[in-house]
């Protein structure tokens, strides 16, 4: 079983990944900026746990009502550009949230 959990780790905000109760990633966010700062992949994870693991992040930072998020780490450029974030610059990757949850599919 796959879950994604808030939770406050060294005295940053993110969600962390388990898998079969195994700690298997983090996504680090700043909830006041919106912006995904860094992430970890804590083992091998397979396309959906990586995916589940930002759409978390996403999901709370738009319940928050950002409709904007910075994404400032690009480790897996491949899976954050997958999930529609438009690359700015070196380190700097955008995603608009509106109408991102909309539906069934999406993303």
């Amino acid at each position: 079983m796959i879950e994604a959990k808030k939770v406050v780790y060294e005295n940053k905000f993110c969600y962390q990944l388990t898998s079969d109760g195994k700690l298997g990633g983090r996504c680090f966010y700043d909830p006041t900026e919106g912006e995904i700062y860094d992430y970890e992949y804590l083992m091998e994870l397979d396309d959906i746990s990586k995916r589940m693991m930002f759409l978390s992040v996403l999901g709370y930072l738009e319940d928050i009502g950002h409709r904007k998020v910075v994404c400032t780490c690009n480790k897996d450029e491949d899976i954050i550009t997958r999930l529609g974030f438009e690359k700015k610059a070196e380190n700097k990757f955008v995603l608009s949230l509106e109408g991102y949850f909309k539906g069934c599919g999406g993303h």
